[in-house]
């Protein structure tokens, strides 16, 4: 298929089955504002299944006004449990991310220590941060 149908179809949701990536973010509220926001729909890859609600916008929307970390979780729990009960999408890997580095004469890279971005390839924007940290030994 011609990747531009294939994009249009997803933004679109015109399909019944689809194979696509997930969104990888630093905090899982991004993905599921990509996920379900109403807004999204016919906008993003990700949001084409056409499963949203004002249910659904107004808890998402309220995890920027949690007060506390344990808020924020339980709103990620109802989330997780929807998205568990009404499988719009189905992971089908936990999109691990694998970076190779050396630091025998240069150091600074992101490292479960210090994870200060998530070192993809695709993403020019992380890349030139973590050159902005490097340095050598």
């Amino acid at each position: 298929m011609d990747w531009s149908v294939y994009e249009k179809s997803l933004r679109q949701g015109n399909y019944d089955v689809a194979i696509n990536w997930s969104m990888v973010a630093t905090n899982p509220i991004s993905a599921y504002q990509e996920y379900y926001l109403s807004d999204r729909a016919g906008k993003g890859m990700h949001a084409g299944h056409g499963v949203n609600s004002e249910e659904l916008d107004s808890l998402i929307n309220s995890f920027g006004q949690a007060g506390t970390e344990q808020e924020q979780q339980a709103i990620l729990n109802e989330l997780q449990t929807f998205t568990a009960e009404n499988l719009p999408f189905i992971p089908l890997f936990s999109n691990p991310t694998w970076f190779q580095y050396r630091t025998k004469n240069i150091v600074g890279w992101p490292t479960k220590e210090n994870p200060y971005i998530q070192p993809v390839w695709y993403d020019g924007g992380k890349r030139v941060i973590i050159l902005n940290n490097l340095h050598l030994r």
